[in-house]
């Protein structure tokens, strides 16, 4: 009886030192993640689904203007490398876009001085509700820790 709860016990210590280790590889990721961050933009996204077709030229966020159902908008934008160094791009949008919005590229590593062009384009189907969507693009750049690519 006292050899089982000697047992137990150990299997407790085990689970609890699996815990921890695990709370704790969490928290360097998150912090090392961080470290990598170089620069963060969000875009604000908003497109209206309506009858009429109309355009929003707006340049500091990517507006789509008016859109009827079963028709798609694009709009390009110009990522640029300022730092000394290689960086990696990587583009998120938040959830409530990821059914609407498409990016032609992303997760890309990125030469000094160089950019790249990218369109960001919206479609809607035959079952997108009229209304106005709206939401936000994150791009992130982030340290590149591998070798250069030329």
């Amino acid at each position: 009886m006292e050899a089982k709860k000697k047992s137990l016990k150990t299997r407790k210590d085990r689970v609890v030192f699996l815990l921890y280790t695990a709370l704790l590889v969490c928290i360097l990721l998150i912090f090392l993640n961080m470290w990598n961050v170089l620069e963060e933009k969000r875009l604000p996204v908003v497109f209206y689904v309506e009858d009429t077709l109309g355009f929003d030229l707006n340049t500091s966020a990517l507006t789509f203007g008016k859109l009827p159902q079963q028709s798609s908008a694009t709009r390009k934008v110009l990522i640029e490398n300022d730092f000394e160094k290689g960086v990696f791009v990587r583009i998120t949008a938040s959830n409530n876009l990821q059914d609407f919005l498409r990016i032609s590229d992303n997760n890309f590593y990125l030469s000094p001085g160089k950019g790249r062009l990218l369109e960001f384009s919206v479609f809607t189907d035959r079952e997108t509700k009229e209304g106005k969507y709206h939401g936000e693009v994150y791009i992130q750049i982030l340290r590149y820790w591998g070798e250069n690519e030329n």
